[in-house]
């Protein structure tokens, strides 16, 4: 063997490059080490998806029990334990009166080990006008997931009186009004994942069952588990009823849909429809209603009660002339009723194909299902349910939870921008995670095919499902390609959980019923061309002399014009509801005409520099009411004798953007603030408490940011609720700031707004404090909070109160795993713990060259008041579900918002700490040089307390500059 000498010279750098070798493999070893960890992290935080007790899973547990034989009733006056109730009489029954907040326990004995299901018979009570809210207890636990939520629908009638017309002969719908009777329910899936009612598995033996409130008053009378009863086939019904006829083969009964009975929600009212001359009554010169509209039927759950009367005994045909323009490629389901009883199996699943047009469906399609009924009234109910379509939305549900898992367990490890040219190793570091991939793509592809089996079509609805199905595959068989497929993953979950929402939603317009004997043909065909020709023809000629559009009832020199502008989710709906209030409420009691008009927004500038402005304007920003007010446009209304009287109603925090030198220029009518919202999932897994101050914020940072997780306070407006947006000077970058500087009991101007005080010692501490959250501590600076939230990249976080509403309506999968609750806050010297958030307003102001003050005045009282405002808001949220729901400013109002019990707790508690940022001339400034100051703070690290002090003599200069020009330096 032939030996080589090794120079003094190479030995040296030999052992250099071994020391080299070695210290990189031990970093890479500890790397290895800390991202295991961190992946073991993650895993136990989001476990709690995957591994919960879902019904899916529940039920797959005890499929091989016996279904229950026999019937268990509770006497609902016969409680075990209970927190605010109370044992009234109801409706002629002997009761249980619950309320909004509190429970009820019972103690009741099972003979049968067996499934069983659970029923109640309620009666709502009046409150909010929301659905009534409980959970469901067994023994102290929940028995799955699900009975965490279950939804009791509300009845409200279609009345006589319930439709009106307005000046211009287009009619409009006034409201349901609400019905309290004995309502049966069965415990079931709010989302209709599931067509079967939940069936919960008792052991033989003593049990108890508690009910706590969670929103809503509602009377019990009877409570009972009982077996599941099996359905007849259509088959089955059909020989049962042979040897019946009909006698009355003539014209069919024709229900028009408009002209419900009962419906369960009051998002129900009646629309019109236009497009075609066969849609009744038909609506040409003017508006007529004559058609359920599917933007409003769309929800799992929500029903529609027709009522008619049967001449003579015999089989009948029920046919309907629906659209179903929604989902292309696919059907929407409803589930038949005839009075009450879904009388087959079948009648579950009433298909409705998509097509542009209006088409006529028989319930049964080819087979025609002939229905027995007997002379005298009867009742025709359909339900919206998710039908055949249920279980593949359960399952693209679960594969989407499996995924946020998967997302998560990657992100620990790459975080969230991961390096494009690193392997990351992550097929050895998390094997079961890359394996998942490829589990949760096949089942996907299993969804697409059975949806391409049901419809036949291959339409724009699966498109999302085939991207992802795909990327994860790809995922899954290529783990280093996954830093480069991360970005584009991460929104595809969004798309995901989209589709979920999309596909919940199961839209159909109606426009007739028609119930026939099988041998008569409905001659419901379609108009001809030249029909259709002159109807649109009609329509279009017409609105040269009657704009459907138009809310102008009133014009002339004694109406008071007020503008609506299109400020928080404003539309025609909205304006219709506050029009609906003028003529029905405020004109017949103060005897004042009202020339309302929706307006676009920046239209009011213009308007009144040209003299053509209204008297009235609302939802208008702080600041720009203050511009107009220094300039001299708007009406001190602090003048008027009552003014104080009426202020009562707000916290003062809404009325000091609208005040300046002690004169008030608008009533508030909507105040948002932030509040922090939280994972509780998440969190406990980590084994963190939601931070109470900002001390606990820096103690669960690092591990947060441990797992590649953070906590989010809002900079850029890139995270604001656009559908509740105010505009103004303010971003959120500066709202971050107020929130840290009121904690502190620290101003932002002195000497009434003749001076910046940010360069004040308290202001400059904050601001650096402020400022190295972000440049030290690498908290977010630009994201979309909601998405974020639910993919549980940023598990805790403050964020507008209004994000609420987008939570809850686009993220239903992760709806019972989060919360809210006040912002963190600074504790004081005495203790206390200071929440104080800076606050945003929109006001209606009286513009000053009005000649009608007075009744400006009243009009301006009347839509801020309580009463008005509760209406505005719960008529609101009837028409766009909880996404619409109305952040008024209205103390008493925000009381009797759809808030359940502990949310509307957590908001009033932050409510109190809200503070008004004072409107001064110039003070646009202010918000921009903070602004300023941040950037070079944190791009460009300026030392902190400097870079502020020096943008302060500019914002000085330019108070000076407008104070001196609106005259208020003297």
């Amino acid at each position: 063997m032939k030996l080589t000498v090794v120079s003094p010279k190479n030995k040296a750098i030999c052992i250099f490059l071994t020391i080299l070798i070695l210290s990189s493999f031990g970093q890479t070893f500890v790397f290895a080490q800390e991202n295991n960890n961190a992946s073991s992290s993650l895993s136990q935080s989001s476990k709690l998806s995957s591994n919960e007790n879902k019904y899916l899973d529940y039920n797959k547990n005890y499929s091989s029990a016996k279904t229950a034989t026999n019937e268990i009733i509770i006497d609902p006056i016969d409680v075990l334990d209970s927190k605010d109730t109370e044992i009234k009489d109801v409706l002629g029954i002997k009761s249980l009166v619950s309320s909004e907040t509190g429970y009820v326990s019972y103690k009741f004995v099972v003979r049968q080990t067996a499934r069983y299901i659970l029923n109640l018979r309620y009666s709502p009570l009046a409150g909010k006008n929301s659905k009534i809210e409980r959970e469901l207890l067994i023994d102290g636990l929940y028995p799955f997931t699900e009975a965490r939520s279950i939804e009791l629908s509300r009845i409200y009638e279609n009345t006589d009186s319930s439709v009106k017309v307005d000046r211009n002969g287009n009619e409009y719908f006034n409201g349901f009004s609400e019905v309290y009777k004995w309502t049966d329910y069965t415990f079931s899936d709010n989302f209709g994942y599931f067509t079967n009612p939940f069936e919960i598995y008792l052991e033989a033996g003593s049990h108890t069952i508690t009910l706590n409130s969670i929103k809503e008053p509602m009377a019990i009378s009877k409570i009972s588990f009982s077996p599941l009863k099996s359905m007849l086939t259509y088959s089955e019904y059909n020989e049962k009823n042979k040897g019946h006829s009909n006698k009355d083969e003539n014209e069919p009964i024709i229900i028009e849909a408009e002209k419900t009975r009962y419906v369960s929600d009051t998002v129900l009212f009646p629309g019109f429809d236009r497009s075609s001359p066969d849609t009744t009554p038909v609506s040409d010169y003017s508006i007529k209603l004559n058609m359920i509209s599917g933007t409003q039927w769309q929800q799992a759950g929500q029903w529609i009660e027709w009522e008619t009367d049967i001449k003579n005994d015999g089989l009948y045909n029920i046919s309907f002339r629906v659209r179903q323009n929604y989902n292309d490629g696919m059907f929407t389901s409803r589930k038949l009723y005839i009075d009450g009883v879904v009388p087959f199996a079948e009648a579950e699943n009433i298909a409705f194909k998509y097509d542009g047009v209006w088409q006529l469906v028989t319930a049964g399609g080819k087979v025609n299902y002939n229905l027995y009924l007997t002379k005298g009234k009867h009742q025709i109910k359909l339900q919206n349910t998710l039908g055949i379509m249920a279980d593949k939305i359960a399952a693209v549900d679960d594969v989407l939870k499996q995924l946020n898992k998967s997302y998560l367990d990657i992100m620990t490890i790459t975080g969230p921008s991961p390096d494009l040219f690193r392997d990351y190793k992550l097929e050895k570091l998390i094997p079961e995670t890359i394996k998942n991939l490829g589990i949760q793509s096949d089942r996907l592809y299993k969804v697409i095919s059975e949806i391409l089996q049901t419809s036949g079509v291959k339409g724009s609805y699966i498109s999302s499902l085939e991207k992802i199905a795909l990327e994860c595959k790809q995922m899954s068989y290529d783990p280093p390609k996954i830093p480069k497929m991360f970005g584009s993953f991460e929104n595809d979950l969004g798309s995901l959980s989209f589709w979920i929402t999309n596909s919940q939603m199961q839209p159909l317009d109606i426009d007739k019923i028609y119930i026939s004997s099988p041998e008569t043909k409905l001659a419901a065909g379609k108009s001809n061309i030249f029909q259709v020709f002159w109807h649109k023809f009609i329509v279009f000629y017409s609105s040269f002399f009657n704009d459907i559009n138009s809310f102008n009832d009133s014009k002339g020199k004694s109406s008071l014009k007020v503008w609506l502008g299109s400020g928080i989710a404003t539309g025609r709906d909205q304006a219709m509801v506050l029009k609906k209030m003028i003529e029905d409420t405020f004109t017949p009691e103060e005897k004042i005409n009202i020339d309302f008009q929706l307006v676009a927004g920046g239209s009011l500038l213009p308007a009144s520099l040209s003299g053509r402005g209204p008297d009235v304007a609302l939802r208008i920003a702080a600041t720009d009411a203050m511009n107009y007010a220094l300039r001299g446009a708007v009406l001190d209304i602090s003048k008027f004798p009552d003014f104080k009287e009426v202020t009562k109603q707000y916290f003062e925090s809404a009325l000091v953007p609208l005040t300046y030198k002690g004169k008030s220029y608008a009533l508030p009518e909507v105040q948002t603030f932030p509040v922090m919202f939280y994972r509780e999932d998440i969190l406990d897994k980590l084994g963190i408490k939601p931070p109470e101050t900002w001390d606990d914020v820096y103690d669960i940072l690092p591990e947060l940011q441990r797992n590649n997780m953070n906590f989010a306070i809002p900079v850029t407006n890139y995270s604001t609720n656009e559908a509740f947006s105010i505009s103004g000077n303010q971003t959120n970058g500066f709202k971050s700031y107020a929130m840290m500087l009121f904690q502190r009991n620290g101003e932002f101007y002195r000497e009434n707004g003749k001076y910046s005080a940010l360069d004040g010692k308290i202001q400059t501490e904050v601001f650096k404090q402020w400022t190295s959250l972000y440049r030290d501590y690498k908290l977010p600076l630009a994201y979309e909070f909601a998405n974020r939230f639910a993919l549980g990249e940023i598990p805790v976080g403050v964020a507008d109160y209004t994000i609420y509403n987008s939570l809850m309506v686009y993220f239903p999968e992760i709806k019972g795993l989060w919360k809210f609750t006040s912002v963190p806050g600074t504790r004081q010297e005495d203790g206390t713990i200071n929440h104080s958030v800076a606050g945003d307003v929109q006001g209606a102001i009286i513009l000053k060259n009005t000649s009608k003050e007075e009744n400006a005045w009243k009009f301006i009282k009347f839509w801020t008041d309580k009463k008005t405002q509760t209406r505005f808001g719960r008529e609101m949220e009837a028409i766009l579900g909880p996404s619409g729901r109305w952040p008024s400013a209205n103390i008493e109002a925000v009381k009797q918002t759809a808030w359940n019990s502990s949310d509307l707790a957590n908001l009033l508690q932050q409510f109190q700490y809200v503070k008004g940022v004072p409107e001064v001339p110039g003070g646009y400034y202010t918000s921009r040089y903070l602004d300023l100051s941040f950037r070079r703070v944190v791009y460009y690290k300026d030392n902190a307390k400097d870079t502020l002090i020096s943008n302060v003599r500019t914002i000085n200069e330019e108070l000076q500059t407008k104070l001196t020009e609106f005259g208020f330096d003297k």
